[in-house]
């Protein structure tokens, strides 16, 4: 899942200027947000499937949607560059 880490930090966002220490604040928060999404809802079983863990199984409907359309998100990205050989599409 290490790729997937990667794209995870891309995926939704456009660049930002940062005005404030607050501003590099929430952007580290939001960073580690990200990073840390994947790890605690999807883990990996023994042979190789990415199945979704008891920690999302627990969660709220509208939580379970955020987290599901965010993580749709980074594989439709996933495929893209895969697809289309890292080429970066807007």
């Amino acid at each position: 899942m290490g790729r997937a880490n990667a794209v995870q930090l891309t995926v939704g966002r456009r660049k930002l200027r940062l005005t404030s220490y607050n501003s590099e604040r929430i952007r580290r928060g939001k960073t580690i947000w990200r990073l840390t999404i994947v790890w605690a809802n999807l883990r990996e079983e023994a042979n190789a499937w990415i199945v979704r863990s008891d920690a999302f199984l627990g969660l709220d409907p509208s939580e379970k949607c955020a987290i599901s359309y965010f993580l749709g998100l980074t594989v439709a990205k996933l495929l893209a560059e895969r697809l289309f050989v890292g080429a970066r599409i807007v």
